[in-house]
């Protein structure tokens, strides 16, 4: 997902407990990677999910607007010809020490707001050495998460 980064700074301070959006993810998400749009133009981190809020615009202001990260005004004139926003409310997040490029997850332009990862490169630091895995998909990842992390295990224990 695509954050300007004045508010990828607010979401990892603490500040910014929702990111908006206009359109709804096909599938629901409970982790997020962020890339940072221009100047930084990397992925930065991930977001955890802990609820996705859908509603006419006026209802989600209403409701997330003492630690949605914005201005009224920045938020009217984002959805200014929309009458529904979705807002994801973020439990935490993960800060990656150094900011990866989109090759990394095998995507060659930056999303515009969403782009479902098929297949991509995740770096996992074990054993002081860096193990590369291909996930088949995302949705796996998401969904099942106590499979993703048996696939982990099996691929670490092979590589030993």
């Amino acid at each position: 997902m695509s954050i300007k980064p004045e508010y990828v700074k607010k979401i990892f301070d603490g500040t910014k407990k929702y990111e908006y959006r206009k359109t709804k993810c096909k599938i629901k998400p409970t982790k997020i990677i962020v890339y940072a749009s221009t100047p930084v133009k990397k992925v930065v981190g991930e977001i955890i999910i802990e609820d996705i809020l859908y509603d006419k615009k006026e209802i989600i202001w209403d409701k997330t607007k003492t630690s949605g990260g914005i201005e009224k005004k920045i938020y009217d004139k984002y959805f200014e010809k929309k009458e529904d926003a979705i807002a994801y409310k973020i439990k935490e997040y993960i800060k990656y020490d150094s900011p990866k490029e989109l090759s990394e997850y095998n995507i060659k332009y930056a999303p515009q707001s969403y782009v479902y990862i098929k297949w991509f490169y995740y770096k996992r630091l074990l054993d002081n050495k860096v193990t590369f895995m291909l996930i088949h998909d995302i949705i796996s990842m998401i969904l099942y998460e106590e499979k993703f992390i048996l696939i982990i295990t099996i691929m670490w224990k092979k590589e030993r």
